[in-house]
């Protein structure tokens, strides 16, 4: 039986409680969160723009490698033309165009390799292998290996036997082995 007006509101209100949030935004971030995933598992999880592992679905976003606005509406709607990108390298590469001034790592990506923007570059480059160590460390202890060259390889077991796609993953299930 439909609901009337006032009911359908009363209802629509009740969801947002429950949920603390708009339904359209819960589902918009659950949408988001299964395209991740599945990126992940498909190992298509690295930045178009940067290369480099989008390691959080905060950091991820769809992005259209050829640009299609004032062009082509068709560019739009192409799969081929998808690709995913941390959010920060999607929103810098837009702004390339239209922004004069250095000083990014996205700008650097998209080809300027002024002094400033190859700074930027290299200090988040440094900050992504510096917490890629702090989890190769983390694993080790965990896991209770002996030389840090052990990790790697116990990663790809660890990830075979569970299905793990990231060392976070890995990183939590050992934590919570350890407190059984």
């Amino acid at each position: 039986m439909p609901f009337s007006k006032k009911g359908r509101t009363k209802y629509q209100e009740s969801i947002n409680k429950f949920l603390g949030m708009n339904k359209g935004t819960a589902m918009h971030r659950l949408k988001k969160m299964i395209m991740f995933e599945f990126a992940k598992r498909l190992g298509m999880d690295k930045c178009y723009r940067c290369n480099l592992l989008i390691e959080d679905v905060s950091e991820f976003s769809v992005e259209h490698k050829e640009s299609w606005l004032w062009k082509d509406v068709k560019l739009f709607w192409d799969i081929n033309n998808i690709a995913f990108s941390h959010l920060i390298c999607n929103s810098g590469a837009a702004n390339f165009k239209k922004m004069g001034s250095c000083g990014s790592y996205s700008k650097y990506l998209r080809g300027c390799k002024c002094e400033i923007c190859t700074e930027k570059y290299h200090a988040q480059t440094k900050i992504h292998q510096q917490n890629r160590y702090k989890r190769l460390l983390a694993i080790k202890k965990l896991a209770k290996l002996r030389t840090n060259k052990e990790v790697i390889p116990y990663f790809k077991k660890m990830k075979k036997k569970y299905g793990f796609t990231e060392m976070n993953q890995l990183i939590d299930k050992l934590k919570k082995d350890k407190k059984r």
